[in-house]
């Protein structure tokens, strides 16, 4: 058969069937899976990954299931799409995050300037700069 080409779930199925049924005939698992494969028409090493994959996804074998592979295909996936929504955001000039403006501290000949300004405006009394904006 050319490469990539699909097995229907019945083949995979069956021929994995055939290697637990006959494992017991033969000295080891390897030597059943030539002698199913080669009288299925397949590849023995096709027939080797889908038994090995079969006991992952049962939990016999240690290794990545294939519905976590597919979990972390689609985050990893997610995480590509967000980075790349940032990178735009980013040439945009648009915040990704808004963060709070640091306070500015509260010592210094501005800060006193700023104070009276302050008071100022409370008390009712006309600032400095609109009393130069309307005279001048």
């Amino acid at each position: 058969m050319r490469r990539g080409m699909r097995y229907p779930t019945e083949v995979r199925e069956r021929a994995m069937r055939m290697v637990a049924e006959h494992r017991d005939l033969y000295e080891s698992e390897w030597a059943a899976i030539p002698s199913v494969s080669e009288k299925l028409g397949m590849k023995a090493e096709t027939l080797r990954k889908w038994i090995r994959r079969a006991e992952v996804d049962q939990g016999s074998r240690p290794g990545v299931s294939t519905a976590e592979a597919q979990r972390i295909k689609e985050l990893e996936r997610e995480t590509r799409q967000l980075r790349r929504a940032n990178e735009i955001l980013k040439a945009a000039g648009a915040p990704v995050v808004v963060e709070p403006r640091p306070r500015a501290p509260a010592s210094g000949p501005a800060c006193a300037a700023t104070r009276s300004a302050r008071r100022a405006r409370r008390s009712g009394a006309p600032s400095r700069r609109s009393s130069r904006a309307r005279w001048g």
